[in-house]
């Protein structure tokens, strides 16, 4: 549980540098990509957890894991990209949604569905409300159009692996 609290800790500080400007950002930066792969270890692997994640608090723990990573991947994109983030950013919550809807195939994991789908509204919301309006007309259907594209190639790609082959 204390790695889980220190993933969060380091999240909101790099949050906080990139906010501030700060020069140490990028290795917090750094550091938090090596908490989020420690932190997803002991989330979804059995053999590194404990009892403090499996069984009865693992759904919960998804859960933070998952919200804890996006402020940090939002963090990290607005480090590397200075001109083309905010799109970027919703790429990336397409991208993490379409991964936990993958990840709700199997049966212990069917409740970050809910979280899937919160994650395909915002950044579909995104994109319409704020994202869009420097774009030009065409900007701005390319945009829908790839968006759309990930969106319902998940959708398939769910469909074909939630229905049993015969």
């Amino acid at each position: 549980m204390l790695s889980l609290r220190l993933f969060e800790f380091i999240t909101l500080l790099q949050v906080a540098a990139v906010i501030a400007n700060s020069a140490k950002a990028p290795m917090l930066g750094v550091y938090n990509l090596v908490a989020l792969g420690i932190a997803s270890l002991l989330v979804y692997q059995r053999f590194f957890a404990n009892r403090a994640v499996w069984p009865g608090r693992r759904l919960f723990n998804l859960w933070v894991l998952h919200l804890t990573a996006i402020p940090a991947y939002i963090a990290l994109l607005a480090q590397v990209l200075e001109t083309m983030w905010l799109p970027a950013i919703s790429f990336a919550l397409v991208v993490h949604a379409t991964l936990l809807l993958f990840q709700t195939l199997r049966p212990d994991t069917q409740k970050l569905l809910k979280l899937s789908l919160m994650l395909f509204g915002i950044a579909a919301l995104k994109i319409v409300l704020w994202d869009m309006q420097d774009f030009s007309l065409i900007q701005k259907i390319v945009v829908c159009m790839l968006v759309g594209l990930c969106m319902l190639g998940a959708a398939f790609q769910y469909q074909k692996f939630l229905t049993p082959r015969k």
